[in-house]
């Protein structure tokens, strides 16, 4: 495949091939951020149709138009509440990732139903 290195500088990309570099700045503890831009690899383009799991791993390529957009909704695994009645502490366990409160204290005695997520 034919790459190209594309070093972000206000240079340009137009200036890349004649900008000289100095030993000194060659030797800098952070290096700069490189974008690597693959062209014409077409072994790597699909249709979104021809998208499978034998895919991950690969590199490939799909071409569309982005027609909705929504926020990361990130899935809970576990979470602590501590009952508000009696200090109690418990954890639950989301398998689905799914939040929801829990039913019930679950202290003996204790009919407390408010808890805070810790």
């Amino acid at each position: 495949a034919v790459h190209e290195v594309v070093f972000n500088s206000p240079v340009g990309r137009s200036e890349l091939p004649h900008l000289q570099i100095p030993a000194a700045a060659a030797r800098v503890a952070a290096p700069p951020r490189v974008d690597v831009h693959l062209v014409d690899v077409p072994d790597s383009l699909l249709s979104f149709g021809e998208l499978r799991s034998r895919n991950v791993g690969r590199l490939v390529s799909i071409r569309g138009t982005v027609t909705r957009v929504a926020p990361i909704k990130p899935l809970v695994k576990s979470l602590q509440f501590t009952c508000d009645k009696c200090e109690q502490v418990q954890t639950l366990w989301f398998p689905d990732g799914k939040y929801r409160e829990p039913d019930a204290c679950v202290m003996q005695g204790c009919r407390g139903k408010k808890f805070t997520a810790q």
